[in-house]
């Protein structure tokens, strides 16, 4: 039995990753016009490790990294489809293991004051790469690499730690 991965923008479906053994597919939403990627064009023709590898490029190089995910977000594994359970990524791309959108989650945002980013920072700096993952902020996305890293986003002159509330028309 194939195991399943829903694609959503913005609540419209875009696609579905399937998982049968060690091969991935993606099909895309007869609905959704746009690449999710270069990698997966929308007329198809793409190489077979192409949808694996998109996924995997979505999380966190660093397994220590994975773990801490999958505990501060509930996650079943560190599996790729477990781990974008619920997520939000890069690309305004959300995904779900069911065939429906994510579940609105209430519009909070989160101040992140100077004492939290400089704290944060030197974090990285002292080399504990396993620890931009911060259980303390409550958020549900994903940073694709190897290299420690957090984001931010600057409303009129105050700093919030990005969620699902950070939204740019």
């Amino acid at each position: 039995m194939a195991d399943r991965l829903y694609v959503w923008a913005e609540n419209t479906p875009v696609g579905r990753f399937d998982r049968n053994g060690d091969r991935v597919t993606f099909t895309y939403d007869d609905t959704y016009r746009t690449a999710v990627s270069l990698s997966l064009p929308r007329e198809g023709g793409w190489v077979n490790k192409a949808p694996i590898r998109f996924l995997d490029n979505l999380l966190p190089d660093n397994p220590a990294v994975r773990e801490i995910m999958a505990q501060t977000t509930h996650a079943v594994s560190t599996d790729t489809f477990d781990l974008l359970d619920g997520a939000d990524v890069s690309g305004g791309l959300a995904f779900t293991r069911d065939d429906e959108p994510p579940a609105p989650t209430p519009a909070t945002l989160i101040p992140a004051d100077d004492q939290a980013i400089a704290a944060r920072i030197a974090r990285i700096k002292a080399g504990d790469d396993a620890r931009w993952w911060d259980p303390s902020v409550p958020v549900r996305f994903s940073l694709a690499g190897n290299q420690p890293k957090f984001s931010l986003a600057r409303i009129g002159s105050h700093w919030f730690w990005s969620n699902a509330a950070i939204v740019f028309e």
